[in-house]
């Protein structure tokens, strides 16, 4: 999405005030990328596993993966909340 901005159209930010929202739609870009390559078995298991222990290395994918990492799980999401 070339304006960010516009998700708020959905609803609240998607991220925190202090971050800009392009970087946490960079964070989930990356997610779905890797989400599709799972499923299509582009990647296994330890190449993913390498993948995600160094994006989580950066405060922007775990602040992503904090207040968004049920995207695969919605309904999990609405039972806890």
């Amino acid at each position: 999405m070339s304006q960010p901005a516009y998700a708020q159209c959905w609803g609240p930010r998607f991220a925190p005030p202090h971050v800009d929202e392009r970087l946490f739609f960079y964070a989930g870009f990356v997610v779905l990328n890797w989400s599709f390559s799972w499923e299509d078995r582009i990647l296994n298991e330890p190449e993913l596993r390498t993948l995600l222990r160094t994006y989580f290395d950066s405060e922007v994918p775990r602040m992503y993966w904090e207040r968004h990492g049920d995207w695969h799980a919605p309904e999990a999401a609405v039972a806890a909340g």
